[in-house]
Formats: structure tokens, sequence, C-alpha cells
């Protein structure tokens, strides 16, 4: 629909011109108000930042250069397409967007909405549907930012088929005015501004009026109205083939997955409530005065593979809990872990903790018991439990001490530093010191003296200190780690009243909120949190054995593997289509396809990166893309992996990289002690190496050579089946630790 202003002239391509500032919109204020500040934000912060310098700069350039760029000019509602006078049209709607925006963020309440349900929202199956909606929408508080940005700074990111890549949202500001819900998203497609700017500056603001006015509000620069029959009012003709109007197509698409999500919000949002975050984060928000974005308090957490509607069931069902006392008193016993492993260092503190953590842990079945009434349906599945518990050495330590705890003062606990050697595949030991209770392993380390090493050890070796609080009655074992596996093992039992009353432990409302704030995950194969299966991490040191710096050893945030990007493969790579195999694909199957990918990304980039993907009942959980520096780096590499493989519950690598290979040679040849990369009868290869808990490993490798202009000329692919290789003993420590799979 076309505006009708008086300045129109029939014969004038351009349209008719247009002037003002839109509706539903407040004041500007004078001066700019302070960032809003909020502490968890995430893309908020940059979108108030880049809005707050876009809107300087435009205005600066606006008046020394761009004259016709200055706010409250007029403008044709039809510009001529792909000119500069479109190209500048488009940028002075951006900016006066900016300019209005800025107050409504100033007052903006924050709602955080995590990536993976904005992406897994289907679209709306009508136009008509959508319309509806928006014709009727409440929100929660006017004006709210929609916060779409994870953690790890990934968007919402989805498909849509009439646009060449995804669709990515970072934020969305949504207001109510003037008898109009107005809504301006942030983002993108695919990341891609062919004609500048970032996903966090606006493309437009679409208008939904949910009052019938008189007559038509008339629209702003960067404006598109609309109503429930699903006609439209623009700024310029959206049926025209401008920059100005692909950026209102383009804002209309981010709109339609916001307003997916306003409606589940109201639907069954529940109310907004604070998250869980560190006790830390929380008090330097009450001292500086910041504000804690809020989250929906019964949003569904979903799986890649669970449909929407059985998500919003889920959500309905975690809002109850069937044994909330048993699993709050698990809880409690879990943020008292936490609190112990915190005060490690503190052999004060950490005693009163262990002590209240030991208290905690042996009320769990108590309770479960009061809240099954000790009946006799609790008895039949009960008891199969209760001889396991019986069973379990470790809980019946527990018992025994609880009961030292409560008659005979503090537990009683040795402070010992183990240290061990690290080199190559290998990890040994080679002392365990009792150590001054208050001294931690940074600073063992700093002081630690080794001599009569190996050569090769001490050139590329590095020397790990675990401080640990040992046991008496459990000799060589880590107080921690032993009530952790206490608390995994009440955990299971706990996960059977869930079940016994029709609900699962992970669709409850405590496990979709962990008490420590991590990511809700499956539980750990010890049935443990994944935060308290690495718990080794926190009192360890590592130094460099040839320079005696620390060496760092990372234990990187669980991230989700980012998205293949099928463009990229199909123009650099020369593949039609790649698909990883799914799930329920075997090992072996999922092995030789990610090394004939390999083969193609060694052929076309000319090198391949170490990268390994660490899997979790066939679906990844983690990709790690390596840059190791030396042979040093090399041989952590498969450590860090470990770490993560025990923190994530990982019962699956497959890792990929180039490697030097050289013939085998008797003891007696002077080449038998160097590695295949110092010989010079060495040849590269590309070698895949795929290994399941419990399985054999399977390896591919492809002998390649470089022409004299460094092209890649690749062999067959090879597959072998064998024991595993030195290199991934780090990793079968790990599995050895965990229960049968039994």
């Amino acid at each position: 629909m076309d505006p009708d202003p008086q300045s129109a002239r029939p014969d004038d391509p351009t349209g008719p011109t247009l002037t003002g500032t839109g509706p539903a919109w407040p004041p500007l204020p004078e001066p700019v108000p302070p960032p809003p500040p909020w502490i968890n934000g995430r893309a908020f912060p940059a979108v108030w930042r880049e809005l707050l310098a876009f809107s300087r700069g435009g205005l600066l350039a606006a008046a020394k250069q761009f004259p016709q760029m200055r706010p409250g000019r007029p403008w044709p509602h039809r510009p001529d397409p792909d000119t500069d006078a479109d190209i500048e049209q488009a940028i002075a709607a951006k900016l006066h967007l900016a300019l209005r925006a800025l107050p409504l963020l100033a007052e903006t309440e924050v709602v955080l909405i995590e990536p993976p349900l904005a992406d897994l929202i289907p679209d709306w199956e009508e136009d008509e549907a959508e319309a509806r909606y928006a014709a009727t929408g409440r929100l929660r508080h006017s004006p709210l930012f929609l916060d779409f940005e994870g953690a790890d700074g990934l968007p919402a990111s989805w498909h849509a088929e009439t646009w060449p890549l995804p669709l990515h949202l970072r934020g969305a500001l949504c207001w109510h005015a003037e008898g109009m819900l107005c809504v301006m998203p942030f983002g993108s497609v695919g990341g891609v501004h062919p004609w500048g700017g970032s996903d966090y500056h606006a493309w437009a603001r679409w208008l939904f009026l949910q009052k019938e006015p008189e007559q038509w509000p008339m629209p702003g620069p960067g404006d598109f109205l609309t109503r429930a029959d699903g006609e439209v009012l623009s700024w310029v003709d959206a049926e025209q083939d401008s920059i100005c109007a692909h950026h209102g197509a383009l804002a209309y698409n981010l709109c339609r997955r916001t307003l997916r999500v306003l409606q589940l919000l109201e639907n069954v949002g529940g109310e907004l409530v604070e998250p869980r975050l560190e006790r830390a984060l929380r008090r330097r928000a009450a001292r500086e005065g910041q504000r804690i974005a809020r989250v929906p308090g019964r949003f569904p957490t979903v799986a890649a593979d669970q449909p929407l509607e059985a998500a919003v069931i889920a959500a309905q069902d975690a809002a109850r809990c069937v044994v909330p006392k048993t699993h709050a008193r698990l809880e409690q016993a879990h943020a008292l872990w936490h609190e112990a492993l915190d005060a490690y260092h503190d052999h004060e503190q950490f005693v009163t903790k262990l002590n209240a953590l030991i208290q905690a842990l042996r009320t769990v079945t108590w309770v479960l018991q009061k809240e099954f009434s000790n009946s006799d349906e609790f008895k039949s599945w009960y008891r199969p439990w209760q001889d396991m518990l019986k069973a379990d050495r470790r809980l019946k330590w527990a018992l025994e001490v609880r009961t030292q705890v409560e008659h005979q003062g503090d537990l009683e606990t040795s402070s010992v530093a183990e240290v061990r050697v690290m080199a190559g595949g290998w990890s040994t030991p080679v002392a365990e010191l009792e150590v001054d209770p208050t001294a931690d392993a940074a600073e063992i380390v700093r002081r630690l003296q080794l001599t009569g090493l190996p050569e090769p050890v001490r050139k590329d070796g590095v020397v790990e200190v675990e401080r640990r609080w040992i046991l008496p009655e459990l000799p060589g074992e880590e107080v921690l780690e032993v009530l952790a596996h206490c608390w995994g093992a009440l955990a299971r039992v706990v996960a059977a009243g869930h079940q016994a009353r029709g609900q699962t432990m992970e669709d409850c409302a405590f496990s979709a909120e962990p008490t420590c704030g991590a990511e809700p995950l499956l539980l750990h194969p010890t049935a443990r949190w994944p935060c308290m299966a690495a718990s080794r991490e926190a009192p360890t040191r590592r130094r460099n054995l040839a320079t005696g710096i620390p060496y760092e050893l990372e234990v990187r945030t669980l991230q989700r593997p980012p998205p293949f990007d099928e463009q990229l493969a199909r123009e650099r790579y020369r593949i039609d289509e790649w698909q990883a195999p799914p799930a329920e694909e075997d090992l072996v199957t999922r092995g030789t396809a990610f090394h004939q990918f390999g083969r193609r990304v060694l052929v076309a980039d000319r090198y391949h990166l170490p990268i390994a993907w660490l899997l979790r009942e066939g679906a990844p959980v983690a990709q790690t893309a390596m840059h190791p520096e030396d042979q040093r780096d090399k041989a952590m590499m498969m450590h860090r992996l470990a770490v993560d493989a025990d923190r994530m519950g990982a019962d699956e690598l497959i890792f990929t990289t180039e490697v030097w290979e050289a013939p085998l040679v008797g003891p007696d040849d002077p080449r038998f002690a160097l590695r295949p990369g110092d010989r010079d009868d060495r040849r590269e290869a590309l070698a895949t190496y795929a290994i399941a808990r419990s399985r054999p490993c399977h390896s591919w490798r492809s002998g390649f050579r470089r022409d004299p202009d460094g092209a890649i000329l690749l062999e067959q692919a090879e597959h072998h089946v064998g024991e595993p290789r030195r290199f991934l003993r780090p990793l079968l420590a790990v599995w050895s630790e965990w229960p049968d799979e039994s």
C-alpha cells in the first residue's frame, strides 16, 4: 500500500515524498542516558555500544558531508534501486532508528533466550496465524529486549527457504505504544553486511497494529506498519527491489521468529526470574548497582531432536518435581560439594564444608523414604537399590564417618601433593609428598626440584602437581572424588524415585538448572554432574620441565560444535552435499566420513590442523581445533581431551591430524631413538583415529606427497583395526575409572 501525502506527483518515478519520524516513539532525551548496567547481557551491551557509536558518527557525517542524511529530512517513497541515493536513504533510516532506540534501550528489561530454543522453534504454519498473534500479543514488560545470543557468542540461527544463508538473530527490542506492538530486530543473513554495519545495527522497525485507527499512522524512516489482515503501509515501496525494501524484508523474517518466541513466552514462559550466577558475580552486581538480566522461569530446555510440542509439555512438567524434598536435599549436597572445592586451600573452611556435605549426603535416603511413606510399593523398587548402596565401600565409609563427625569431631584427612611427569602419551607418578595444608599446588610446583630425568623427557615433558586431601580409611583416594562418587550413587537412586512416579530426572526442574549454575546436561556416566567429574583440575598446576615456566592446561567451557557450513563445503572443498553421519550410525561409518572429508580439506587448504570431535552416544558434544607449537603441546593435546571427555561424559573420540611416518628399524639402527619427524626418511600422511569406550581403535591413513608447487598428491585411504595407540592412553585412563557400561 502506498502512502498518499499531498506532495505526491503522478509523473514522479520516485513516488510521493514523505516526512516525519513515525509513530510510537518516546521523546529523545537530553543528554543521552548512561549505558544501562546489565551485568550478564550478551548481545545487549553490543547493541547499545554499536547504536551509540553509529548515532554519533552518523550525526557528525550528516553535519559535515552528507546533509541529505540528516534526521528529519524528507525522502522519496520509491528510491532508484542500487544507487547511491538508495544506499544513503537506507543508512539515514538506520541512523534514525538508532537515535530513537537509545531511550528505549536505557529503560528496557532484558530477557535471555538461549539460541538452541530459538533455533528449533518451527516457523509459523501460515502468515494468518502470525498476523493474528501480532494483533493481540502482550509483553511481560515494555520495553522488552530479547537477548538471543549464547554465552559462546553464537546467535540464534535457522534456515529459511527464500534466503541463501541462515538467518542470524542476536536480539530484538519490543514495546507497546499507541495501540501497536513494535519490534526492532538485530541480526543478519549469515553474518553478511553488504552495505556495511553489523549484527547489532537495526535494519528496520515493524509495527503491528492492535487497534483499528480511523486512519493509518504515517510511517517514519525504516518503518513497516501492518494490520491483522496482512495489509502493509511502509516507508518505501516494499515491492520494489531497493536496498531500503531489502532491509525491511530481512527485518520481517527476523520478526517472525521473534513473534514466535514472544508467543511461547506468553503461553508457557512463567515468571521472569534471575538465572543462577556465581556468587562473586552477584556480589559485584550488588556492589556496583548493576542489574541482572532475567530468564523465563518455565521455558523448555530443548534437545536437538526434540519437537517443540514435546518441549513445551516438558516445560510444564518441569514446574513440578515428584520427589521435591529428596531432590532438594540432593542439590543441597551438590552445592556443599562446590563450596568444599572452593575452600580446598583453606583447611578450616574445607573441613567445615566437608562435615556439612557428609551430613547432607547421609540424609538423602531418609528424606526419600519419608516422601514415599515407606510404603510396600516403595520397598519393592527400593530394595535392590538399598542392596547396591550397602555394597558400596565408599558409601559405607561415608556412613561410618558421619557418626564420627557427629560424636567425635572433625573428619581426619591428610594433605598430600602427588607429583607426576607427563611426556608423550604417558604419565608416571614420581613422588607423593606430605605438604602444609595451606600450601597450594602453584606454590609446590614452583619449588619442586626434579633430577635424573632422561633428556627427551626433560626437553619435552611437563611436571604436574596435584594437591589432594586423602583419607586414612581409603588409601590413595581423594576425599572430594569419594564424595562425588557417593553423590552420584545417591543420584541414581533419586532418579529411580522419579521414574517410580512417572517422571525422568532430566525433565525435573531441579535438573534443568543445577545448583552450581552449569549448563544443564545429561548426567555423567558416573551419575555425577559434569561439573563434579573433572574436579582434579582445580587443585592442579603444571610446569614446563625445560624452561620452568607454568604450563597451562586449559579446560574449556562446553560449547556446541559450530554448524557445518554447506556453502563453504560446496565452494572450497568441491562437494555437492555433506551430511555428518547421524547418531545411529556406527563409529566406523562416522570415522570413514570424517576421514574422507579431511582428505578434501587437505587437498584444498594444503594442510590439516589437528581436529578432535568428542561424542556422547553418537552425538557431538565438543569440537576442538588445535594449534600445537612444539612436541610438548602435541603430547599434552590428549591430556586436554581426556579432561574434557571426563567432564562431558564423552564416550567416543574421532581425531584427524597430519602425521610423520617412517619405516620400522631395529634397536641397533642409529635411527631407532629418533622420532619419525626427525628422520631423513620420513614421509607425510593424514590420519584419522576413532575409538569408543571398551571398543578397539579404528584408524584410517592416507599417505601423501607434495608436488613442486606444493599441491597435495594423495594415496588411497587404508583402514586398520587394532589396539589403541599410545597417545590415547590418557583418554583410556579416564574411561577405565567409569563404572562398567552394563
